[in-house]
This record gives C-alpha cells, structure tokens and sequence, in this order.
C-alpha cells in the first residue's frame, strides 16, 4: 500500500518559493483532502487529513498564517520559536497530529469505515504522522 501526498507537497513549494496564485489551488486541494472524499484506505484518510491539520499546527505553532512568509524564517527565528513552545516543529507537529487523533476517538471510526484493526491504525499513526510532517518541514524550511 503506497500513500502519497505529491501534489500537496508540490504546491506548497510553490508557494513557500513565492507563487500567491498557487494558495488558491492549495487551499482547494486541502478542502478536498478535508472531504475525505478521494480516500483509498484508512491510512490515505489519515494521511489527508494529518496534511490538513500539519499546516493548521504550523501556523499555532509560528502564530503566523502566511505560509511564504513562513517559509523565509530565518534560523534564529526557528530557535526562539522553539525556546518559546518547548518543543522542536517537528516534535509538536508530529504530538499535536497523534494527540488530536487518539484524544477524540477519531482512531476507533477510522478503524470502523474502513474495516481495519485498530491496532493496525496504532502501530501507523505515529510514522505516518512523522512522514507527512518531515515532508513540510522539508519544503518551509528550505
């Protein structure tokens, strides 16, 4: 089973390299991964939605929602950022996604739509999570 998240990860390189008129097609392609409506498998839902929630714990995490000015942070600014929330981005992005994930039972649902062991979904959840942060952070901190 092969998840891929390419073209979310190609537009938002187009946008951290500055393209304004891709945040149109990027904010269309995260209301149809919000949908769930073109998932093959519980873990391509899951990975959707972590896509998603991945940019929206970006944006808590710098307190900004422009995600080219994001991309330009400097290192400094990336080191005061994690004085300031006790964690590297990719440690609260990657707990914020599991968090949210096991906290409200999203787990057990998942593994019912789909038919799937949750234990299944339990030993995935936290490598995929890493996976599709590991991604953003690749194209914002270039």
């Amino acid at each position: 089973m092969s998840i891929e998240f390419n073209s979310f990860y190609k537009s938002l390189k187009k946008i951290s390299d500055g393209s304004e008129d891709e945040m149109k097609n990027f904010k269309s392609l995260l209301s149809s991964y919000e949908s769930k409506s073109d998932c093959k498998n519980c873990f391509d839902e899951l990975g959707m939605t972590f896509c998603c929630n991945g940019i929206k714990y970006l944006y808590e995490y710098t307190g900004l929602k422009e995600l080219n000015y994001i991309s330009n942070l400097k290192s400094q600014v990336w080191e005061y950022l994690e004085k300031r929330v006790g964690k590297t981005l990719t440690n609260y992005l990657v707990s914020k996604l599991v968090d949210a994930y096991s906290d409200k039972g999203l787990k057990e649902d998942l593994a019912q739509r789909w038919e799937v062991d949750e234990k299944e979904i339990e030993r995935n959840i936290e490598p995929l999570a890493l996976y599709v942060v590991e991604g953003i952070i690749e194209v914002i901190q270039k």
